[in-house]
C-alpha cells in the first residue's frame, strides 16, 4: 500500500499536477503510515452514527473527502474504457480521469480502520451503461474545451446521462447504508423539502474561476424554485452547505482571518435564506440542519422527496441518486460559474432547472 502511494506521489509531481493535490495525497500517505502500527484512526466528532460489529470491522466516520468531486471522478471511470469516455490527455485534462481516480481513492478516510462513502465507492467498481447517443453527447461536452475537469459540473452531461449515473449511485448508496447505517434509508415525509445552498469556500472558487465578482444564487431565487413544487413543502431543512469547508491548499490568498470572515458570511447567508423561506411559506416548519458529517448530509439530500440545490457537484450528485424525487437546480451551463446562465430546461422527469438572480457575496 505504502509503496503504491509513494509511486503515485512521484507520478503526480512529474505530471504537473496542482501542488494542492500533491500535498493532499502526501497527507493521506502520512496518515496511512501512522495507521500501520495497529492504530485506529480518529472517529469523526460530527457523527453519532457509527456501526461496528467486530473489533476488526471498519468504523464509518462519514469523512469522505470532496465527495461531490470524488463521485464525478468515480462515475467517469465507470463509463471509461474502449467504448467509454474518450478524452485527450492534453494539458487541460492531464489528470482526467485515470490519475484523479488514484488520487481520490487514497484520500478517502485513509485510516485502515475507517470507512466512508467515498472509500466504499473507490473500493468497488460500477458500470454506467450509456447508449451511443448518450456517450456521444458526454464525449462532445467534455471535449468542448470551455470547462475541462469535473463531469458533473456540466448541466448538459447531467441531462444526457444523469439517469444511468444516478441509478448506479443509488445502488451503491443502498449497499453502503445497509452495511453501516440502515436508519438513513428510511423514507422522509412526501412534503419534506431539503435545500442545499452552497456557501463556504464556494465564493472564492467562483470568483477565481470566472474572473468576475463573487456572485451567488440569491435566496429569493431559491424560494421561487421551491414555490414550483405542487403541493408545496410542509417542512424545510436547510443543510450546512459547506459553511466551514475551506481547502487552503487550493485557494489563493487564503488565511485564517479570511476563513473566519467567509465562515461568518456563510452563516449569515444561511440565516438569510431561512428567513426568506419562512416568510414565503408561513405554514411550513423551517430549520437549519445540525452538525452532521458530509456523508450524512449527502445521504439525507439523496432521500429528499423535494430537493432544491444551488451550485457545485455535492448537491447535484446527491439528488441524482434519489428515486422518484422532485428536484430544482440552477439553469446554468456550468455549476461552478453562476454568471453563465442558460434557459430553464427539464433534465429528467421531476427535475427542472430554474432561473436565478445573483447576490454579491462580498456584501453578505
Amino acid at each position: 500500500m505504502f509503496a503504491l502511494t509513494s509511486f503515485l506521489l512521484v507520478q503526480l509531481s512529474r505530471s504537473g499536477a496542482p501542488s494542492g493535490h500533491v500535498y493532499l495525497l502526501q497527507h493521506a500517505y502520512e496518515l496511512q503510515a501512522r495507521s500501520a502500527g495497529n492504530t485506529i484512526g480518529e472517529k469523526s466528532e460530527k457523527s453519532g452514527r457509527h456501526r461496528r460489529t467486530h473489533q476488526s470491522d471498519p468504523t464509518a466516520t462519514g469523512g469522505s473527502a470532496s465527495i461531490g468531486n470524488a463521485i464525478s471522478v468515480w462515475l467517469a471511470d465507470a463509463i471509461s474504457g474502449p467504448h467509454g469516455l474518450n478524452l485527450e490527455r492534453n494539458k487541460s485534462n492531464l489528470q482526467w480521469p485515470e490519475t484523479r481516480f488514484s488520487f481520490f481513492k487514497y484520500i478517502e478516510c485513509p485510516g485502515v480502520n475507517e470507512m466512508c462513502f467515498g472509500k466504499h465507492l473507490f473500493n468497488s467498481r460500477g458500470e454506467v451503461p450509456l447508449n451511443e447517443e448518450q456517450l456521444a453527447t458526454v464525449n462532445a461536452e467534455m471535449h468542448a474545451g470551455q470547462h475541462p475537469g469535473q463531469m458533473l459540473y456540466l448541466t448538459s452531461v447531467i441531462k444526457a446521462a444523469g439517469v444511468p449515473m444516478g441509478n448506479i449511485l443509488g445502488t451503491k448508496k443502498v449497499e453502503y447504508l445497509e452495511a453501516f447505517d440502515p436508519d438513513l434509508l428510511a423514507p422522509l415525509p412526501s412534503r419534506h423539502c431539503i435545500v442545499h445552498y452552497r456557501v463556504g469556500d464556494f465564493a472564492e472558487y467562483t470568483q477565481h474561476n470566472s474572473n468576475r465578482d463573487a456572485g451567488m444564487v440569491s435566496a429569493k431565487s431559491v424560494v421561487a424554485a421551491m414555490a414550483s413544487f405542487h403541493p408545496g413543502p410542509l417542512t424545510v431543512e436547510i443543510l450546512n452547505g459547506g459553511a466551514s469547508h475551506f481547502d487552503a491548499n487550493l485557494l489563493l490568498n487564503h488565511s485564517q482571518g479570511r476563513e473566519d470572515t467567509e465562515e461568518a458570511k456563510s452563516f449569515r447567508a444561511l440565516q438569510k435564506l431561512k428567513d426568506a423561506i419562512s416568510e414565503a411559506f408561513p405554514d411550513a416548519q423551517v430549520s437549519l440542519s445540525g452538525n452532521r458529517t458530509a456523508d450524512e448530509d449527502w445521504f439525507r439530500l439523496s432521500q429528499a422527496p423535494l430537493a432544491v440545490v444551488s451550485m457545485g457537484s455535492f448537491g447535484v450528485s446527491a439528488v441524482m441518486a434519489g428515486t422518484n424525487n422532485q428536484v430544482r437546480s440552477p439553469a446554468t451551463q456550468h455549476l461552478l460559474n453562476v454568471h453563465n446562465q442558460i434557459a430553464p430546461t427539464q433534465l429528467r422527469p421531476g427535475w427542472t432547472t430554474y432561473q436565478y438572480e445573483l447576490e454579491d457575496w462580498n456584501t453578505m
